[in-house]
């Protein structure tokens, strides 16, 4: 029996979500939000559009040297997302597309979250939102 309500949500995503189910290439779809200090607006927009693959020993972003996952192994946690997206980095977890609540695969690369069948994650001074092409 849940005591506290918030508790037991937190615990069902839990049980839901493992790293594996970040595991993939994603298409990076569109910009959420955009930091107050970011790269070139080109810079931002070419990441649409392109390719994130994540493995359970590295991601590999379009472009960039691959990333080697530096945890013994990738943690899945569900976390409060106004603490995870500092207001530098978007005026709001709402305006990163995040609810306040989210599952987060800390790779020590980025921090990636999994909202609904999407992901969403932090880079280049923006927030970008990521639809799943292959499992």
């Amino acid at each position: 029996m849940c005591l506290a309500i918030g508790a037991c949500h937190a615990s069902q995503i839990v049980a839901r979500v493992s790293a594996s189910d970040f595991y993939g290439t994603w298409t990076v779809t569109k910009i959420n939000a955009v930091s107050r200090v970011s790269e070139s607006e080109e810079r931002m927009n070419a990441l649409v559009g392109t390719v994130l693959t994540i493995t359970a020993d590295k991601v590999v972003e379009a472009g960039e040297d691959p990333c080697p996952i530096v945890k013994p192994y990738p943690i899945v946690s569900v976390v409060d997302t106004l603490d995870e997206v500092p207001i530098q980095a978007a005026p709001s977890p709402a305006a990163a597309g995040l609810p306040a609540r989210a599952p987060m695969l800390d790779s020590g690369c980025l921090a990636i979250f999994k909202v609904g069948d999407h992901i969403v994650f932090g880079d280049r001074g923006a927030y970008y939102e990521a639809k799943r092409s292959m499992p």
